[in-house]
């Protein structure tokens, strides 16, 4: 459930960067902030792993 929210989210902030900065995704603060969420992302989805294990 979590892992699913967590793909859409960061689905939907690649869309979103894509909207406002017109398709330049080579800028720096771009490439920043989708590597920013998607390491929050793979930190949440390891906890939820190691809370399994």
């Amino acid at each position: 459930m979590l892992l699913n929210f967590l793909f859409i989210s960061i689905f939907l902030l690649i869309i979103i960067t894509f909207i406002l900065f017109e398709g330049d995704f080579f800028q720096p603060a771009v490439i920043l902030t989708i590597a920013y969420f998607i390491s929050i992302a793979s930190a949440l989805v390891n906890r939820n792993v190691g809370n399994r294990l």
